[in-house]
């Protein structure tokens, strides 16, 4: 018997058990990473609805209080890889692009809502995001947008001397 497997089997039936809101935020948390920041997740709610984050905080303390995540210091974890892995396979492999690019689009949204600040400080992110998902990007124009997006988190990584990044 594969035990990860059955491990990832049983973690995915547990989760399959909440409600629509705590799974959205596992499924856009893993999209997004092992680690993630709850502002980044609040600007994800308020780039869609215009929530003001009470319901994407509150699933999330679900999960915290039922093992899944975990604070670490200003972040919040997936308890364990196998715990990611489950909530990523909440996500049909065929939308995976789709949800990246929603989630860029959201956060990028959600981010000119709230402040500049708050777009500075989720730029990386936000590329990333849509960068991920470019191939399901339908016109041009996005494209070019994005590409801006993309020469804009350049800049900022080459000033703030993170070279990786800004390959």
């Amino acid at each position: 018997m594969n035990i990860r497997d059955n491990a990832v089997d049983l973690v995915l039936e547990r989760m399959r058990t909440y409600g629509p809101n705590i799974q959205i935020m596992l499924k856009v948390a893993s999209l997004i990473g092992v680690r993630f920041e709850p502002s980044s997740l609040v600007l994800f709610e308020a780039g869609g609805d215009g929530g003001d984050g009470t319901d994407i905080i509150n699933s999330i303390e679900t999960a915290v209080e039922d093992g899944l995540v975990v604070l670490d210091g200003a972040e919040y974890r997936f308890s364990h890889d196998l715990v990611w892995e489950a909530a990523f396979s909440l996500t049909d492999p065929q939308d995976i692009p789709k949800m990246h690019l929603i989630i860029g689009y959201r956060l990028l949204r959600g981010a000119r809502l709230h402040s500049n600040e708050a777009f500075e400080h989720n730029l990386f992110l936000i590329v990333d995001q849509l960068n991920q998902g470019s191939c399901a990007i339908p016109d041009q124009a996005s494209k070019t947008r994005i590409a801006e997006l993309n020469l804009q988190a350049g800049r900022k990584a080459v000033e703030s001397y993170s070279f990786l990044e800004a390959s």
